[in-house]
C-alpha cells in the first residue's frame, strides 16, 4: 500500500488533485491511495501563519495514515505554496524523520516567496531554506541526513507560461543535492515538451502520466529512485 497526500497551494481546492489521483488510480488501483489536504482555499501566499498551521495539520495527517493503513511512510504531492508547506513539515518538532518517502512539487517557488509583502513570510522562507541546506551540508560525508534519510525531492516547473511565479525559483539545486533531488521544466519532459501555466500544470495528462510512471518505477535504493525520475523526466 502506498499513500499519497496532495497539498494544494494559495486559494487552491481539492479538485486540483483530480487528474493526478485518476492517473495513479488507473495505474494501480489496488495499491495506490490519494488523500487531499483541504485548507478551505486559504491564502497561504500572503500569510506565513497559514503555512505553519497547514504544516502542523499535514504532520497529524501523516500519523493518522500510518496508523490507519499500517504504513511507515507517505508520498507528498504539492502544488505551488503547498510545496513550501511540505518542506516546512520537516522542520517541525513533532515530525517523525523518515515519514515522507518522496516529495513531488508542481510550480512551487522554493527559493523566494512569490509576494514579499509580509516580513514573517520572508523570514519563514529564509529559515526553511537554511534548515534544509544545513541538514544536507552537515551530513554530506555520510551522503544522508537524520531528518531527510533517503528522501527524494522532485521539483517540476511550468516555465514561461506560468505567470504567477518565476519558474527559476522552483530550482532546488541550491537546496537539495543531486543525490536527493531533481529539478525539471515541463518543456524538457518527454511527451510534454511545452511550458504550462500555473494551474494548467495539474491538468496536463502527459505530465501526470510521466509522474505516475515514475512512481511505478521508483523502487530500490535512493539512487535507483533518483535514476528512475531522471529517466522519465529528463
Amino acid at each position: 500500500m502506498r499513500c499519497f497526500i496532495f497539498i494544494h497551494g494559495h486559494a487552491g481546492s481539492v479538485g486540483q488533485a483530480a487528474l493526478i489521483a485518476k492517473t495513479l488510480f488507473e495505474l494501480d488501483s489496488a495499491n495506490y491511495k490519494v488523500f487531499v489536504i483541504h485548507s478551505n482555499e486559504g491564502l497561504s501566499a500572503l500569510d506565513s501563519h497559514i503555512l505553519l498551521q497547514q504544516a502542523h495539520f499535514v504532520v497529524h495527517s501523516i500519523k493518522h495514515l500510518q496508523t490507519a493503513y499500517k504504513i511507515n511512510r507517505v508520498t507528498i504531492l504539492a502544488h505551488s505554496m503547498g510545496g513550501i508547506v511540505a518542506r516546512l513539515v520537516f522542520t517541525l518538532p513533532d515530525y517523525v524523520p523518515g515519514s515522507i518517502e518522496t516529495l513531488v512539487t508542481f510550480a512551487t517557488p522554493h527559493l523566494y516567496p512569490p509576494v514579499s509583502i509580509e516580513q514573517d513570510m520572508v523570514q519563514l522562507y529564509a529559515s526553511v531554506n537554511q534548515f534544509w541546506r544545513f541538514e544536507f551540508s552537515s551530513n554530506v560525508s555520510a551522503n544522508s541526513s537524520l531528518v531527510f534519510g533517503d528522501l527524494v525531492v522532485v521539483s517540476i516547473a511550468g516555465g514561461l507560461r506560468d505567470l504567477q511565479i518565476q519558474s527559476q525559483f522552483s530550482d532546488i539545486g541550491s537546496i537539495v543535492p543531486s543525490t536527493h533531488g531533481v529539478s525539471v521544466f515541463t518543456s524538457g519532459i518527454p511527451g510534454v515538451w511545452r511550458d504550462l501555466g500555473h494551474e494548467g500544470i495539474l491538468t496536463c495528462p502527459p505530465l501526470m502520466e510521466a509522474v505516475a510512471q515514475s512512481f511505478l518505477k521508483e523502487r530500490g535504493s535512493r539512487q535507483e529512485r533518483i535514476d528512475a525520475w531522471n529517466w522519465n523526466l529528463l
